[in-house]
């Protein structure tokens, strides 16, 4: 596959580099992912597809992530690793997930488009029976396992919940961090960005890099591993255009804290 910049008409605005070349199977996937993500207009339909969405919602997803930082209960436990307001910062957290979410919401109903056109999966009965066994397992390791870490080792283990109230809060910030975050930055944004910019490259690059700039107050190897770790759910997005196992995951990487 050739390496081509598009516009939004689609002639390439710079002329092929041959050297880039992909296995045919993954040209298929995305050949099948570009007519997924922006299937032609109706004849009668004169809307093209706006940037500006995407646009303010990263930037909103990106300051939130900041403006925590002026929350002083929030600010001593990301700064001072002060466990006291682990749960504060959870809190906000699952309250800026739900803020988000409604968000993208109303994005989808101003154009009237449903959610599984971002991807997000349909639940059918072996999928919910996973998603509730999964949360169940976790509710109950949130209540019945204890920390192997002490209340006075909280400094260098500062993101591990300790008490039972906070523990139950973990699966719930989990399980909103998973919905949220996979619907926001894997579906929304990079659909989005796709119908807007026909490029590829940049429709997986750009909520990637707001994805990673969102963990920079906790220092340059986060940023790094989010940044990586985005792309990878990028491109398996890009494969099966199904949010639901990649919820799955991202809930069981932020859960698995709770066996610690």
């Amino acid at each position: 596959m050739e390496l081509r910049l598009y516009d939004r008409a689609g002639p390439p605005l710079i002329e092929p580099r041959r050297w880039l070349r992909l296995p045919g199977w993954w040209v298929r996937v995305l050949e099948e992912f570009e007519r997924w993500a922006a299937p032609a207009l109706e004849p009668e339909a004169d809307e093209e597809p706006s940037f500006a969405p995407v646009a303010l919602l990263l930037g909103l997803a990106l300051a939130a992530q900041y403006a925590q930082l002026w929350i002083p209960p929030v600010r001593a436990f990301l700064e001072e690793r002060d466990i006291l307001y682990r749960a504060s910062w959870a809190g906000f957290t699952v309250l800026k997930h739900a803020a988000l979410l409604v968000l993208v919401l109303v994005a989808l109903r101003i154009r009237e488009q449903p959610l599984a056109s971002i991807g997000f999966p349909r639940l059918d009965a072996r999928r919910l029976a996973l998603a509730i066994a999964l949360v169940g397992f976790f509710l109950g390791a949130a209540l019945v396992h204890r920390s192997e870490y002490l209340v006075t080792e909280g400094a260098q283990h500062w993101m591990v919940p300790l008490w039972p109230e906070e523990r139950l809060l973990w699966v719930l910030l989990a399980f909103s961090a998973a919905v949220v975050e996979e619907t926001f930055f894997r579906g929304f944004a990079l659909v989005w960005t796709y119908r807007w910019s026909r490029h590829l490259p940049l429709a997986v690059l750009l909520p990637a890099a707001v994805f990673a700039a969102g963990h920079g107050y906790l220092g340059w190897a986060n940023v790094v591993l989010a940044f990586a770790a985005s792309l990878v759910f990028s491109l398996f997005f890009l494969w099966r255009r199904d949010l639901y196992w990649l919820m799955v995951l991202h809930f069981l990487i932020d859960a698995l804290i709770l066996l610690a």
